[in-house]
């Protein structure tokens, strides 16, 4: 007794060319992480020279808008303390205490 069978294969051209891609691209960006990472943090996890220099340089650049953001963050953080309402809710009642 004989059989007839039929396979269909159907190849996907672009998505074999996407995946091909995303890979080559994944491979790049991980080398460039190691290489950036490798650059910046020495074998003991310790920052080398290189990546001192580089941090204190972002800072140098960027010292008023970190300064501006640690002052904002301050601020906020002392306005919700119950103290500082209890401060402020004071000198409310005294400033009305002195406008009667």
């Amino acid at each position: 007794m004989e059989h007839i069978l039929q396979f269909a294969i159907n190849i996907d051209d672009d998505t074999i060319k996407k995946n091909i891609e995303q890979s080559a691209s994944d491979k790049i960006v991980q080398e460039i992480v190691s290489t950036v990472k490798a650059k910046l943090i020495g074998k003991w996890g310790d920052l080398t020279d290189d990546g001192k220099d580089i941090i204190k340089e972002a800072f140098e650049e960027n010292k008023d808008e970190i300064v501006d953001k640690a002052v904002n963050l301050l601020v906020n953080s002392i306005k919700n303390t119950k103290k500082y309402k209890q401060i402020i809710n004071e000198a409310l009642e005294e400033a009305a205490d002195d406008g009667k």
